[in-house]
């Protein structure tokens, strides 16, 4: 039975389609496919289906398709040309129905095995239609026409006295059986759906099936949505230009037209220029007069027919419709059954008087087809769609003075009126004209205001008087440029000739503005020498001007350019005034900075002359007066204003001036800094027990100029280049000028705030090598030493505080800066500080001293607003404004976007930040090797690993998308994925005790050998309890170390003991001893667990890499392969790229730790090819 009903089958396999043609309950068999895509969506079918029965898809003929496929290649035993696995996809399911490919090549195997152009030539015969060798089997099809004619009798009313309008149906039928033009259950559904699905929906040709698609395409939108159109479509409404070619084209395919069952000829005519042709008439009471007649009428260069004798096509009206023969005879039946008394003649049915001898005729009028579609060009307007659907008009001579005075303007300027009689003279119409006019202000004549009107004349027919009202001065009547509905006179406009004058100025003046319109300065320039002569030579266009039209000269002479510095009421902050010189005219940058804003490209001066804006120079100011206005909250208003620590942003200014105006506090305080190079540098103090490297004498030198001039810094140099030592110098020196010339007045202190663990290092250093400096250690709360924090300091030179007590004591250390400030405020270690919301950046900036100096290898580490928090403590003038830095400098390169900002950023910090790397002035230090060792994790470890990341990773997921309220839950899922990827004991002891941990064995075959050779090593966790474990393997394998933590009491002793060499290996946490120490007895560093953080990393492997060392430094970076910690690498390359950007020279990634950045760390090697 399945056999019976699926008539035949293909497959091509370059489409993956099975198409096929099934018999069902209909006479007229389906045409069903199958497409098997070649990728298929999770979750979906193996395969999609289409069909031409009501069903539509998914069908029982698709399904009976696929079924018979199978039984017939099974029974053939034929191969298959896709792989045969599984139903599972959808090139499997091809495979499993045993399908030939059309060009029956066998197997993929031997299809791959033949020459390229046999494999080329049999896929492209492959994508003939299936259908295609039945084609003779076809039918022609036909498109039937059918005209009705409305009842006299209609809704509206009695219709019996206007003329018969038809209306003009079509229907697709198709040649029958007998020879005869039948519907054949055809209908207009049938081609819509035709064109959807792209295969034959009917038995017709296949060009009369693309024909009846592309025709019902067409008409289909004009279509009523009230009637049905499932079998007739009205022409009469159509009026697509596209329908007169689809139209003209049946006749190119051989598609025939029908009418009542037999063919007709069908013509399409060129398109007609439709006009009102005027003759003369005597009147029947006195044939001494003549009436005026007025006939519209279609005309095609010598044949004119009168536009009565057709039908409309068309709403609005697109074309018309000429019937004749069979055609107008059908009318003429359907219009008297209609009982219609006005029956439209035949347009061809005599040749028209105008038609003489020699004429030239059209081709389709000499043919007398029985229907002739007429396109226009564009819609009849509303004038001559009325005259064209009434009669004739007849103006009695004796009313035809008041017809030319009040209806034949307007009448001409809607329609074309030809005189068709030697006798009749039309009379000629004037046009109106546009007209600009333009006042000049007298008091200010670089201002203008202008208007436009349309100015129609009075009397626009000549010879004839006209008694319109509201007229000026009885000449002209004045409509504004762009109507408006219900305006006064609306009725004498020229529409067209108003489109075509207007879309002429803006063709010339794009911007041009019709309404009222005032100009001033540089638009007035360009309204005099631009636009007013380009418009006047505009036809239609008249221009009246009133006042005295200015002059205009171009400078051409260099501007010069004045920079000036004044003196403020507030601290720090300078006034800034520039103004730029040209042949002797004076002008605010202000106003040059308005201009530019607006985008003007000249300036334009009192007296009319101007110069050019397009000036690199004043480009490069409108950019540094935008940064300085955006950063300082004071520059909100026009005054400009700069204050002593944007150094670099005046010494940009300084370059484009050509001459500057300073006062003595600003060269004093800013200039000295920016003329450091060139001043005599301070000697080094001798009190200093220590030899400096000519580097830190620069930095000395850099530090000392700071102090002077009271500006704050960050001195930022390569973690292990001596910055301590550079400070201490600045200290000792600021002692010496001190007692040198103000030997009687008490030395105010520096305060120098280090983290806990670097205070003893900093009073050691500082006793080692200042001997002359008295310093004080602070170790205790004055609640906890029971001593005022005055007392404890009195007559100290150097006060070292940790940022805890700092925090703790906080009023303390202020109130000790007051009314004498602190020499200096020394921040140690200044990433402590990087955020502004913690109180250790509030007491910061509310400290009192002379200077402030951030000292840190990192001022930045994870984003740019770490380093806004440290110079807004240090330099708060430079970037006044947290949210305007964030907007100018750290958005814009922390994404990317803007790639100026970056070296904006870079020359602003310039003066105020020193940054020294050991590769540029350390060359002397020994070489430094750092390795990545990829260990992969034991078989147990790999399985415990995997089955807690599919877990945690879910869950963060889950989480990532509230990112910020669920960020401690995902930090600590990501914790947990870190433990694991070391030891997973360190999650579950008891439950993973046994389970190997790889990088405990790497140490155990590595170390021996190390501290065999006479080596010393630091290793490094950040996990404690890790640490713990790798001590546990020391003792297992009997070498001796040192730990220390963050719970350790006595650091000192720890360091005392590592100094005299008591061990080889020290253990140490990576916050416990990542900064401040000094540990250059060492030569290995192994850091066990990589973090996100790259400064973290960097600061620890430098307590080796330092100045001090002897040795070559061996570095080794432990990573867990397959792990997180690999995406944890990644990361922090990225992190390490934003340092590079910004402090030393380099490109730029992104930075932030965000949600994408959490994905990624969780992201598997599958999920990212």
């Amino acid at each position: 039975m399945r056999e019976a009903k699926v008539a035949r089958y293909s497959y091509d396999e370059s489409t993956r389609t099975l198409s096929g043609t099934v018999e069902g309950s209909t006479a007229r068999p389906y045409q069903s496919q199958v497409i098997f895509p070649r990728v298929k969506a999770a979750g979906s079918l193996a395969f999609s289906s289409n069909c031409t029965c009501p069903v539509g898809y998914d069908c029982k003929h698709a399904v009976a398709l696929m079924l018979t496929a199978i039984d017939r290649s099974a029974k053939a035993k034929k191969a298959l040309t896709a792989s045969s696995n599984t139903w599972k996809s959808a090139a499997s399911t091809a495979a499993s129905l045993g399908l030939q490919t059309a060009s029956e090549l066998g197997g993929q195997d031997a299809d791959s095995q033949l020459p390229a152009w046999r494999r080329a030539l049999s896929h492209t015969l492959a994508a003939r239609p299936a259908n295609g060798v039945n084609e003779s089997a076809k039918v022609p099809g036909a498109l039937e026409l059918k005209i009705t004619v409305a009842s006299a009798f209609g809704a509206s009313g009695m219709r019996a006295g206007k003329p018969a309008q038809v209306t003009l149906s079509a229907r697709p039928v198709m040649k029958g059986a007998r020879g005869k033009w039948i519907k054949g259950g055809l209908s207009w559904e049938s081609f819509m759906q035709s064109g959807i699905h792209g295969f034959a929906k009917t038995d017709l040709y296949t060009e009369h099936e693309q024909w009846f698609t592309d025709f019902y395409a067409i008409v289909r939108p004009s279509q009523s949505s009230y009637t049905s159109h499932r079998d007739w479509v009205n022409l009469s409404y159509a009026g697509s230009a596209l329908l007169w070619q689809i139209l003209a084209r049946a006749e190119d395919i051989g598609l025939p037209f029908v009418m009542d069952g037999q063919e007709i000829s069908v013509d399409v005519a060129s398109s007609p220029e439709v006009l009102v042709q005027a003759s003369l008439t005597r009147d029947s009471d006195d044939e001494s007069t003549q009436s005026l007649t007025l006939n519209p009428v279609l005309v095609w260069k010598d044949l004119a027919l009168s536009a009565q004798n057709f039908h409309k096509m068309g709403e609005p009206r697109r074309g018309f419709i000429a019937l004749n023969n069979h055609a107008q005879k059908t009318y003429e039946t359907e219009a008297q059954h209609a009982q219609r008394d006005t029956i439209v003649a035949s347009a061809l049915a005599a040749a028209p008087p105008s038609i003489t001898q020699d004429s030239s005729l059209p081709r389709w009028y000499n043919a007398q087809a029985d229907i002739i579609f007429i396109p226009l060009d564009a819609p009849l307007n509303p004038v001559t769609e009325s005259l064209v659907s009434a009669e004739s008009l007849s103006v009695p001579a004796s009313e035809l003075e008041e017809f030319y005075s009040e209806f034949y303007a307007q009448l001409s300027r809607s329609v074309d009126i030809t005189s068709v009689d030697e006798q009749l003279e039309l009379p000629a119409v004037q046009k109106p004209e546009l007209v600009l006019f333009v006042d000049f202000d007298e008091a200010n004549p670089l201002s203008a205001r202008t208007a436009w009107k349309w100015a129609y004349p009075a009397q626009p027919v000549e010879g004839i008087a006209s008694g319109a009202e509201g007229t000026d001065s009885n000449e002209h009547i004045f409509l504004p440029a762009l109507g408006y509905p219900g305006e006064t006179h609306a009725e004498i406009r020229d529409a067209d000739f108003e489109t075509r004058v207007l879309r002429a100025v803006k063709k010339v003046r794009p911007t041009v503005p019709f309404t009222r319109h005032r100009w001033e300065n540089w638009d007035t320039r360009a309204l005099v020498e631009d636009a007013l002569p380009e418009l006047a030579d505009i036809a239609g266009v008249h221009i009246e001007v009133t006042g005295e039209v200015p002059e205009f000269k171009e400078l051409t002479g260099e501007p010069e350019i004045t920079v000036r510095v004044d003196e403020t009421r507030k601290r720090d902050w300078f006034g800034l005034a520039i103004a730029v010189k040209a042949e002797g005219w004076y002008v605010g940058f202000s106003e040059i900075f308005e201009a530019l804003n607006r985008g003007q490209t000249h300036m334009l001066l009192g007296n009319g002359t101007y110069f050019s804006l397009d000036r690199p120079e004043f480009l490069k100011l409108q950019e540094l007066i935008t940064e300085a206005r955006t950063l300082n909250e004071r520059g909100k208003g026009k005054e400009l204003t700069i204050t002593r620590h944007q150094a670099g942003l005046w010494e940009e200014l300084e370059e484009l001036a050509s001459s500057t105006e300073t006062v003595a506090s600003w060269d004093t305080h800013v200039q000295a800094l920016l003329d450091a190079g060139t001043h005599n540098a301070p000697a080094v103090p001798a009190e200093l027990d220590a030899t400096l490297r000519p580097y830190q004498v620069e930095g000395f030198n850099w530090l000392t100029f700071l102090w002077r001039a009271e500006l704050g810094g960050v001195l930022a140099d390569d973690m292990g280049l001596g910055k301590t030592m550079q400070t201490i110098t600045l200290m000792v020196h600021a002692q010496q000028e001190h007692r040198k010339n103000n030997p009687d007045e008490d030395f105010a202190p520096f305060l120098v705030v280090a983290p806990t663990s670097v205070v003893p290092n900093w009073v050691h250093e500082i006793q080692k090598f200042a001997p002359s400096l008295d310093v004080v250690g602070i170790y205790e709360s004055q609640a906890k030493s029971k001593t005022p924090l005055p007392h404890t300091i009195a007559g100290a030179d150097v006060v070292v505080t940790s940022y805890a007590l700092f925090r703790i004591d906080e009023q303390a250390y202020i109130d000790a800066g007051t009314p004498t400030p602190w020499n200096g405020l020394i921040l140690d270690e200044a990433q402590f500080v990087k955020n502004a919301k913690t109180k250790a950046h509030r007491v910061a900036r509310e400290t009192p001293a002379r200077f402030k100096l951030a000292v840190t290898g990192t001022p930045l580490e994870n984003n740019l607003m770490e380093l806004w928090s440290m110079f807004s403590i240090t330099a708060p003038g430079l970037f006044p404004s947290a949210r305007a830095f964030k907007d100018f400098y750290a958005t814009p390169i922390e994404s990317g976007e803007e790639t100026s900002a970056l070296a904006k950023l870079r020359a602003r910090v310039r003066p105020l930040m020193l940054r020294r790397t050991k590769e540029v002035v350390a060359i002397d230090l020994p070489e430094k090797t750092d390795q990545r060792v990829d260990v992969p994790l034991a078989p147990a470890h790999r399985r415990v690993y995997d089955t807690h990341l599919q877990r945690e990773r879910q869950k963060i997921l889950g989480l990532v998308e509230d990112f910020d309220k669920n960020r401690f839950t995902i930090f600590n899922s990501l914790t947990t994925l870190r433990r694991l990827a070391l030891d997973a004991s360190l999650i579950d002891g008891k439950k993973y005790e046994g389970v190997a941990s790889s990088k405990l064995d790497y140490l155990e075959e590595n170390l021996p050998e190390v501290v065999g050779e006479g080596h010393r090593a630091l290793i490094f966790s950040q996990f404690t309890g890790y640490l713990k474990l790798v001590a546990a393997r020391l003792d297992e394998i009997g070498i001796s170390y040192l730990y220390l933590d963050g719970a350790a009491r006595d650091r000192a002793a720890l360091l005392d003991a590592w100094a005299r060499g008591d061990s080889p290996i020290f253990l140490i946490s990576l916050k416990a001893g990542g900064f401040g120490l000094n540990l250059t007895q060492a030569d290995y560093v192994f850091i066990m667990d990589p973090w996100w953080n790259p400064a973290a990393e960097e600061q620890a492997v430098d307590r080796v890499h330092r100045i001090g060392q002897s040795k070559n430094v061996m570095v080794y970076r432990l990573v867990s392969a397959g792990t997180i910690e690999e995406k944890v690498m990644e990361l922090k390359e990225s992190k390490a790229a934003l340092f590079d950007a910004v402090v030393d020279d380099g490109e730029f990634f992104s930075s932030q730790l965000d949600a994408e950045q959490v994905r990624q760390l969780l992201m598997d090697e599958d999920s990212e090819s």
